[in-house]
């Protein structure tokens, strides 16, 4: 495909192949990569990337081709101005405006960079659903084969529409890495559970929580019904979370023009 359209850029989140085949070709390799602890990012990829641009708190440092945006990704396409939400893609749930109900999200830990990793056990997921399901309706979004048990609540619905239903969500809780961020930004109430959490955590998620206050971190499942307690004592903590969206996003550089800028610098 490279040889066939010749292209002066080679545009990827963080692509292992994208440097070798720059290697091969006249194309400039651009990476954006996010999270710190991706031992094949860091040791591989964007050493040998032409330009790599990172979220403002990025920790690593890759030296003069390394440049920064100020904001997380995610902003590209969930900012206020990028995403407008449609109340219409909650009718195939069954759910009317106003209705609560939490979202989770359980990944498959077989990535690469998940390796020696994990999140919910299978009994620690019953036990958050049927907890849950006291307070309101309950959808799992799971890459991971389920057993027979969580079948009702499999959430269906077009992968498109998926950040309608995470912004219309009360609660929204897993050991997803991505759509944490992206519930935070959305402006939903969010408890991102996983091994990644503690003192070596990915920068983003430490600021999320420490410095805006739109998110949790817990490692362990006690921290989360602990967390899960006080969540589900604020009345109005939907209201809370849609505010700090608001908020955040007043008066934000916007993060695609930041990036479409950083992609000049590759052709210069």
């Amino acid at each position: 495909m490279v040889k066939r359209f010749k292209p002066d850029m080679i545009v990827s989140r963080s692509s292992p192949y994208s440097p070798i085949i720059s290697k091969f070709s006249k194309a400039k390799t651009v990476v954006f990569p996010d999270a710190e602890v991706v031992p094949l990012i860091n040791n591989f990829v964007a050493p040998n990337a032409d330009l790599i641009v990172t979220p403002h708190n990025f920790n690593l440092h890759y030296g003069n081709h390394h440049h920064r945006v100020k904001g997380f990704f995610e902003e590209a396409y969930l900012s206020t101005t990028a995403f407008l939400p449609d109340l219409l893609k909650l009718e195939p749930l069954g759910l009317e405006e106003g209705e609560t109900f939490s979202l989770l999200r359980f990944v498959g830990w077989f990535a690469n960079h998940d390796v020696n990793q994990g999140g919910f056990t299978t009994e620690q997921k019953k036990k958050l659903v049927e907890r849950l399901l006291k307070k309101g309706k309950v959808f799992i979004s799971s890459e991971a084969e389920l057993p027979e048990w969580f079948s009702p609540y499999q959430l269906r619905v077009d992968p498109s529409d998926i950040h309608h239903v995470l912004h219309y969500a009360s609660l929204y809780i897993g050991d997803s890495q991505t759509m944490a961020t992206e519930a935070a930004l959305l402006g939903t109430p969010a408890i991102r559970f996983n091994s990644f959490v503690g003192k070596n955590d990915m920068s983003n998620f430490i600021i999320l929580e420490k410095e805006l206050d739109m998110l949790r971190n817990v490692g362990s499942f006690e921290d989360l019904n602990q967390v899960l307690d006080v969540f589900l004592a604020i009345p109005d903590l939907k209201s809370r979370w849609l505010t700090k969206r608001n908020d955040f996003f007043s008066n934000k550089p916007d993060l695609t023009d930041q990036s479409l800028e950083k992609l000049e610098l590759a052709l210069t």
